[in-house]
């Protein structure tokens, strides 16, 4: 697994670099027989020394071999540390990543700029003018107590301030050549710096900006003149690609706008332009332009401020060149700025659409060639056989079933038609019947009837009965006995029948059946009184009221003797029924003759003729119908053709039943009906998106639509040419987009397509990049064109006041450490700035400040606390101190850092834990409410590190199915609700927390903190971690919300266990740094001896402290000290009213201000002009006995650099 490297390129002649300049360059790495290493760096051509700018080398990174593993284009940035004469190396080699001995690799290398760092003038009009400003107050010099331990209270002023303008994008243009972006004409651009401690403009500078300038060109204009205003530029260009209005390929030109273009081509949908993505990142080489979504912008901790969708892409520039898409074709698309920080959308911008040249759909309507089956109300319904050709001249037969009164549609298209059969005809169903009962005869459709099927109720063998007889209703006495009794007779239809029935003493009972004839009521027993029968119409008509007793014999006959009685048979029937016969509304209308007899057995017959949704009536009564025939039926029209002509097959007519209809429409030729068999041309004439003239030939088949080979941003004719008959139209539209470019028509050979005029603008947009102006003081930018919102001043550096813990006696305090000749300064803060690189270490606290103090208040119970931590040697220490109610107990044990602090019970009132410097320094008031632990959040207290993990959904779900995993003691556990992929599963925990939904084993509370990322907090409210996205499908990212040292996932489980865990940040307790390994303002992490900071900045943060803490307690006080400079330092002048001289010596070293002044002002040009390599600024008490004039100097000297206020020594 050898490296090889070679061979090398190195630039002919050296350039001279200076310190706290930076180079950057982009560089793309290919394997070729096996994986890359690539490496570069500078060489001083005087002094042979290397600086490394890249070294990389490819590899599986654990996940199997990957050679060739070509890289996207990346940008690497070196700061230069030491002024000289550099040249250029980059070295193209080879890792043997296999083992194989095959060797290869390509390193590319573009775009090397070198980019000024700040710089600042500094002269004495300007140090007086700072000095006149300051006031030294409260200085304590009475050196001889060790005890006082001087401090210093300093009035802090901001640096680092920056103005950011808006990145712009254009209006709309149609090709490259005009998508020029920025300002059409020259304009201006003024930079003044501005001293906060003088409040006025140091120098201002106006540059003049060219035509169509890019943010690039800008800043490196602007920084031309550095050195003047103290404000140096960087420019960035980002733009969003997103709303993709169709899946096909897109295709448009990418330029920087400044001879870097490419042409992209890419296969996507609207939902995912990865494959756009990948397209563009192989051109960055030529563009300079780099794509990306997913996770597009992160903070320090590396969580996602910005993320892009798999539906858009952030498109950025590093140096600010324009980013141009032009002659967009295929798809179009929306553009929107990006912010300078790519962090999210510009302000008060919207999506600019930029529409695309469009390939073009010839649709021949081919539903235009079905079938159409039209009929007309009361006509019959049937089934339909269409037979003939499709429109590729094959063999096709369809059935198309309609109901009357609708249309139809075959499914397919025709050519041809050569026969259309009806079958199955049938129709809504002609009832016949009586007045009680419509159908008691006949129900049933007449299409292809000869007669009506004689079936209803009354039916029995084909012949209906229509008279049915009565019901035979008996009377008994009220004190008679019940008894059976047998009614015998016949039935409607002549036969014999009977039935038993019961009486009921003094009521009457009736039989169920109906008789016509009853010739027999036989009594089984004597019922000891009166009997009569009868029917309803006459109630002694069969047998009138008669007694029957014991005397008489039984079975006895009653005696027959009612009206209706004659020959010894009572005739219960009447005169038959009147037949009705009724047409639905969604019938048929036919003529109808009944067939029958009457009561005396007459044959009759009559005829009835139907009504559409009425009943008509015989003129005679019927006892029996044998028989209804269909005589002729008259049912609505029917017509077949299409949807162009809906009856160019057959015209209408009337079809009573099955069979052939006749082809006799405006389509038939010969024996069939024709309605397509042409092919034929179509001649397309426009322009292309360059707008360039174009032409083709579209050969357009009925059967399927055709495509054009060009793409157009404008049509201006469409002829058509070719020979058949055409009955269907042809639609011409744009792909992707849909919009007609000629609509639906007929097209006639030899003439031309009417257009709709629509047309695509080939459109073109650009995004002109922002610019970062900074400096370490104010600064004001204004320019004659608010194109690119440049009118703004930085923020005003307002001073804070910090304190600080005081440096060891035998360390000497701050230390200020450069390269050689390096200029070194101070504009209203503190610390020291420089435009080159420097060091800077604060010596650590005295051991007594570094014991640990408990105080509590009146409610406070004696409680032992332990601490725990660890010393300044880094070793372990661990120590109990017993508090006392209401006051502060002072440990014995020194530390440096504070891990942890326990109760053994419930503090009660309220408890701080600090040192004798600051009471809660490492925990700030607060109650522990049982045995645990305090919060460790006092003022030196870091935030740890949080720690990150994330996992995947492993598969589908199916509904009730689980996914857990068990994270600080609780496992919390996922529910599929239905069937969902592990995307959508993901997607739901987000949205869905609680019960059977997501939830924790523990009482956890879940809740939506902001969109798209949980709050998982435990049951004492105390927030536990974080669940997002991770921005892969399925992935989710867990972050600590307390980080203390333990996050990890130690079981999953669950019908689908989550899968591909991984560490990303391992957790980090929080802690308090009491004093560090050589300074308290910097972290464990980065500090060792020194700590290196170029270009410092109140706005840098560090991983281990909030800034602004920090610094409070970064400073060395003297606070109560500088009020006694006028004793001690300064020669106090007087005189009398005649002019004696009154000055009188109070001090070891008598000093007029005039000469402090002229001091500082000289210790403030040797800051300037440092020679010497370190520059020691010691603690006053170290210097007691020397405070001679170049340490006065030095002293005063800081103090006019770093002080804000008016000088008066007379306070």
């Amino acid at each position: 697994n050898a490296i090889a490297r070679g061979p090398y390129i190195v630039s002919d002649n050296p350039l001279y670099l200076r310190s706290g300049e930076e180079v950057s360059f982009d560089w793309r790495a290919v394997g070729g027989g096996d994986a890359y290493d690539v490496y570069g760096y500078l060489v001083n051509s005087d002094t042979n020394e290397f600086i490394t700018i890249l070294n990389q080398t490819g590899g599986d990174n654990g996940g199997g071999i990957s050679y060739p593993n070509p890289t996207n284009w990346a940008n690497s940035k070196t700061d230069i540390t030491k002024s000289g004469n550099y040249k250029f190396v980059f070295l193209a080699g080879t890792y043997d990543e296999t083992g194989g001995g095959l060797m290869g690799a390509n390193l590319y290398v573009d775009n090397i700029a070198i980019t000024p760092g700040p710089s600042l003038s500094i002269n004495n009009d300007v140090l007086t003018k700072i000095a006149n400003k300051i006031t030294l107050k409260d200085v304590n010099m009475d050196l001889t107590d060790q005890d006082l331990n001087p401090r210093i209270e300093a009035a802090i002023a901001p640096i680092g301030a920056s103005v950011t303008t808006k990145a712009v994008g254009d209006s709309r243009t149609t090709s490259l050549s005009s998508s020029a972006g920025g300002l059409s004409g020259t304009h201006t651009i003024s930079v003044a710096g501005i001293y906060d401690t003088v409040g006025e403009s140091i120098d201002t500078r106006t540059v003049t900006i060219a035509a169509n300038a890019s943010a690039k060109l800008i800043s490196e204009q602007l920084n031309a003149q550095i050195a003047h205003t103290n404000v140096g530029f960087t420019a960035k260009t980002g733009l969003v690609i997103s709303a993709a209005d169709g899946d096909d390929t897109v295709l448009f030109k990418l330029s920087n706008n400044n001879g870097g273009t490419a042409n992209i081509s890419a296969n996507i949908t609207a939902s995912n332009l990865n494959n756009l993505k990948t397209q563009i990142n192989n051109a960055t080489g030529t563009t300079g332009v780099v794509a990306a979504n997913g996770v597009v912008a992160t903070n320090d901790a590396g969580d996602a401020l910005w993320t892009l969708g798999d539906e858009s892409l952030l498109l950025t520039h590093s140096s600010g060149e324009d980013i141009a898409i032009a002659e967009l074709a295929g798809i179009g698309l929306n553009i929107q700025p990006a912010n300078y920080s790519a962090t999210t959308y510009e302000d008060d911008t919207t999506p600019v659409t930029l529409q695309a040249a469009r390939k073009l759909i010839v649709d021949p309507i081919t539903s235009d060639q079905r079938v159409k089956i039209t009929t007309a109300a009361n006509s019959i319904q049937a089934t339909y056989r269409i037979t003939g050709t499709n429109l590729s001249g094959g063999a096709q037969t369809q059935d198309v079933t309609v109901a009357h009164n609708t249309t139809g549609h075959t499914s397919g298209s025709f050519a041809t038609v050569t026969q259309v059969q009806l079958m199955n005809g049938t129709s809504g169903s002609t009832t016949v019947g009586i007045g009680s009962d419509d159908d008691a005869i006949a129900s049933s459709s007449p299409v292809n009837q000869s007669n009506l099927a004689v079936s209803g109720a009354l039916a029995s063998g084909g012949t209906a009965y229509l008279e049915q007889g009565e019901i035979v209703q008996i009377q008994t006495g009220s004190g008679t006995d019940a008894q059976n009794l047998t009614i015998s007779g016949k039935n409607s239809q002549g036969n014999a029948d009977s039935e038993t029935i019961t009486t009921n003493p003094g009521n009457w009972i009736y039989t169920s059946k109906k008789f016509t004839i009853v010739d027999q009521i036989r009594v089984n027993a004597d019922i000891d009184g009166y009997i009569k029968a009868g029917t309803s119409s006459d109630v002694n008509g069969i047998a009138r009221n008669q007694q029957l007793t014991s005397s008489n014999s039984y079975p006895f006959n009653l005696n027959l003797n009612g009206d209706l009685v004659s020959s010894g048979e009572a005739d219960l029937r009447g005169d038959g029924e009147v037949v009705t016969l009724a047409t639905p509304a969604d019938g048929v209308v036919g003529a109808y003759t009944i067939t029958g007899t009457d009561t005396d057995g007459n044959v009759h017959t009559e005829n009835l003729t139907g009504t559409i949704g009425g009943t008509v009536s015989t003129t005679q009564e019927f006892a029996t119908v044998t028989n209804v025939s269909v005589n002729s039926l008259s049912p609505g029209n029917i017509k077949i053709g299409t949807d162009r002509d809906d009856d160019g097959i057959s015209t209408n007519s009337a079809y009573t039943g099955n069979g052939t209809a006749t082809i006799n429409g405006s389509y038939r030729s010969g024996g069939q009906a024709v309605l397509n068999t042409s092919d034929y041309d179509l001649a397309v004439v426009g322009t292309d998106r360059e707008g360039n003239a174009i032409s083709e030939t579209i050969n357009v088949s009925n059967s399927a639509d055709a495509e054009s080979s060009n793409y157009y941003g404008t049509i201006t004719s469409i002829a058509v040419s070719g020979s058949g008959t055409n009955t269907g139209r042809v639609r011409v539209y744009s792909k992707t987009a849909g919009d007609d470019i000629a609509s639906s028509q007929i097209p006639n050979s030899g003439g031309n397509l009417t257009l709709t005029g629509t047309s695509y603008q080939n459109d073109s947009g650009v995004v002109v990049g922002a610019l970062q102006a900074t400096s370490n003081q104010r600064f004001a930018i204004t320019s004659n064109s608010n194109y690119y919102s440049l009118q703004s001043t930085s923020d005003e550096l307002d001073p804070i006041v910090y304190t600080t813990p005081v440096p060891r006696d035998t360390s000497p305090g701050l230390k200020v450490s450069t390269n050689s000749n390096h200029e070194v300064f101070s504009t209203g803060e503190l610390f020291l700035n420089s435009n080159k690189a420097f060091t800077v270490t604060q010596q650590d606290a005295s051991e007594e400040l570094m014991k640990i103090t408990i105080t509590t208040d009146s409610s406070t119970p004696s409680r032992n606390f332990t601490i725990s931590g660890t010393d300044q040697f880094g070793t372990a220490v661990s120590e109990t101190i017993t508090s006392t109610t209401n006051d502060t107990v002072t440990g014995d044990t020194p530390f440096a850092v504070v891990t942890g602090v326990t109760v053994n019970a419930d503090t009660v009132g309220v408890v701080q834990v600090g040192t004798s410097l600051d009471p809660d320094l490492i925990s700030q008031s607060q109650r522990s409410s049982a045995t645990g632990s305090l919060a460790i959040n006092g003022a030196r207290t870091n935030a740890g590190t949080a720690g990150v993990i994330t996992f995947s959904m492993a598969n589908s779900f199916t509904d009730d199915q689980t996914a857990s995993f068990t994270l600080e003691g609780s496992t919390l556990t996922y529910t599929a609700d239905g069937s969902e992929t592990a995307a959508d599963a993901r997607n739901r925990l987000l949205t869905n927390p609680g019960a059977n939904e997501f939830q924790g084993s523990d009482s956890e509370a879940i809740t939506i903190s902001s969109a798209g990322v949980l709050q998982v907090t435990d049951k004492n409210g105390v927030n536990l971690f974080t669940i997002q996205s991770d921005g892969s499908a399925a992935g989710l990212r867990l972050t600590e919300s307390n980080p203390d040292g333990h996050f990890s996932i130690t079981k999953t489980s669950g019908n689908v266990p989550p899968n591909e865990l991984t560490t990303v940040t391992s957790s980090t307790a929080r802690r308090a740094t009491i004093i560090d390994d050589g300074s308290t303002f910097f972290s464990n992490e980065k500090n060792k001896s020194e700590v290196l900071l170029p270009n410092f900045s109140l706005r840098h943060e560090f991983a281990d402290q909030e800034f602004i803490i920090r610094y409070a307690h970064a400073m060395t006080d003297v606070k109560g000290a500088i009020s006694t400079i006028d004793t001690t330092l300064f020669l106090e002048t007087d005189t009398d009213e005649i002019g004696n001289d009154l000055s009188i010596d109070q001090g070891k070293y008598s000093y007029t201000r005039e000469q402090f002044l002229e001091m500082g002002l000289t210790t403030a040009d040797r800051l300037k002009n440092l020679t010497s390599k370190t520059l020691l600024i010691k603690n006053i008490y170290s210097q007691r006995a020397n405070l001679n004039m170049l340490m006065s100097g030095q002293m005063y000297g800081f103090a006019l650099m770093n002080f804000k206020g008016h000088f008066d020594l007379k306070k």
